[in-house]
């Protein structure tokens, strides 16, 4: 048979089909057939297998594999000679990250984990339940993975921990100076004073560079809960007992106001397990007369006892208000106790001076 140029034309297209029809295999895909894209590798590929060589571009080649974690773009698009758009990626692909499989059973365990960040545990009875902080899946605010290849990959996880926040130290102490709490600004009529008004100034002189004074009320009439509030924040390592004291100081005594005067504040507990009542303002007395003591005895309807309470794990919360004129504290510390209620309350204070503080969260 005579070949013309035609007939090497034809040939050739022929050869060209042939070829194409054969392999649409790519370096990133793992092979694809005829005139569909080539598959997405492994591995959360941000751009799928590119397309065979010819053929019609109706449906895309199949995506890579999102990335396994958290937070960044995961996923990718279909294969260059597909469609505009091939399949989502995996679980962690797409932006914003995946829902945690089964995280947790309440909105407990969430506040556990997140603090008060968290507000809800999604699907709690299912074993895809997540937890929710106001809208946003709590581990997209602290914890992303690895995105698909060419994604923007999360930050490193962990619990959110609030700036400001106190921390504990291997032993389960939290310990902290007051005016680590405010500065030198503590909120009015508190005052900071960098060293004492007794008459014999060295027994009243401060462990940190001052300690605050509460100069509200008047000599014999105390303030009212809610003058002058401190809030601390502290995370609980390990939840259980605690003992709670401070290092405070009634400095003198005013006359004729009896003698339980100068020598208390408020404290509240909002987040503690232990009874409602010490989660609202209770008063807090102190020791003797013209020198630091660690004396730390809650007096609520005549009920006296030295302050010990509950806690779990997570973030907690204290609070400090102003009651008794002149009273003053320098410093602060809550220890975890072993045992019952009254090996909490028998706990001693030894060496607590020379306790340096554990630390804040930056």
């Amino acid at each position: 048979m005579k070949t013309t140029p035609t007939t090497s034309l034809l040939a050739a297209l022929l050869l060209l089909v042939a070829c194409s029809e054969s392999d649409g295999s790519d370096p990133e895909g793992s092979g694809g057939t005829s005139a569909f894209g080539g598959a997405g590798g492994t591995g959360g590929s941000a751009v799928g297998g590119a397309g065979g060589a010819s053929g019609t571009t109706a449906t895309g080649g199949t995506a890579g594999t999102g990335g396994s974690g958290l937070g960044g773009t995961g996923g990718s698009t279909g294969g260059s000679g597909g469609s505009a758009a091939g399949a989502a990626g995996s679980a962690g692909g797409g932006t914003g990250g995946a829902v945690i499989v089964d995280e947790c059973d309440s909105t407990v365990e969430c506040e556990t984990t997140y603090g008060d960040e968290a507000t809800d545990c999604v699907n709690s009875q299912s074993d895809e339940s997540w937890c929710d902080c106001g809208g946003v899946p709590c581990r997209d605010m602290v914890d992303g993975g690895t995105g698909g290849t060419g994604g923007t990959g999360g930050t490193g996880g962990g619990t959110t921990i609030p700036s400001g926040t106190f921390l504990a130290d291997q032993n389960d102490r939290i310990v902290f100076e007051v005016e680590s709490v405010a500065g030198t600004a503590p909120p009015s009529p508190w005052a900071f004073l960098s060293t004492g008004p007794c008459a014999t100034p060295a027994s009243c002189e401060p462990l940190g560079s001052g300690f605050y004074q509460w100069k509200g009320a008047t000599p014999c009439n105390n303030s009212a809960p809610g003058e002058g509030v401190m809030k601390i924040r502290f995370r609980v390592e390990t939840a259980g007992r605690y003992r709670v004291v401070w290092r405070n100081l009634r400095d003198h005594r005013d006359g004729n106001c009896g003698s339980d005067r100068n020598n208390d504040s408020f404290m509240a507990f909002p987040t503690t397990q232990s009874d409602a009542k010490f989660q609202i303002p209770f008063k807090v007395y102190g020791g003797g007369e013209g020198t630091w003591n660690w004396s730390t005895t809650y007096d609520i309807n005549e009920e006296k006892e030295r302050v010990c309470l509950d806690f779990s794990e997570g973030i907690q919360e204290m609070e400090i208000h102003g009651r008794s004129r002149d009273h003053a504290m320098d410093k602060v510390v809550l220890f975890r106790v072993d045992g019952t209620l009254a090996d909490c309350r028998a706990a001693g204070t030894t060496g607590f001076d020379a306790l340096p503080e554990t630390g804040i969260q930056p």
